[in-house]
C-alpha cells in the first residue's frame, strides 16, 4: 500500500486531495483486510512526509531558483534522492 500511494504522490500533488482520495479508497480496503484503523491511517499519513514530483510546489519553486525545467529537477536531483527514502521507509 505504501510503494502504491508514492506512486500516486507523483500524480496527485495536493496532499489534501491525496488523502481524502485514499480514505475514500484505500482506507476500507485495509480495514476490511485485518488492518487495524490505526495502521491504516499511519500509511495513509506517511505518505505525506516527501513532497516530490515534478507538480510539487516545493520542486517547482527549486527549479525556478536553479534555472533549471521542473522535470528534469526532478529526474536528475530529487527523485535519486527521495527513492533511496522512500525504498527505507516502505
Amino acid at each position: 500500500a505504501y510503494f502504491i500511494v508514492q506512486f500516486l504522490v507523483l500524480f496527485i500533488p495536493s496532499h489534501a486531495g491525496l488523502a481524502l482520495l485514499l480514505m475514500v479508497t484505500m482506507y476500507p480496503i485495509l480495514v476490511r483486510s485485518g488492518v487495524s484503523k490505526l495502521s491504516a491511517l499511519s500509511v495513509i499519513a506517511i505518505c505525506q512526509y516527501i513532497d516530490h514530483g515534478p507538480g510539487s510546489g516545493n520542486v517547482i519553486m527549486a527549479s525556478k531558483v536553479a534555472e533549471v525545467d521542473p522535470a528534469i529537477y526532478f529526474v536528475h536531483y530529487q527523485l535519486p534522492t527521495t527513492l533511496p527514502i522512500i525504498i527505507a521507509v516502505g
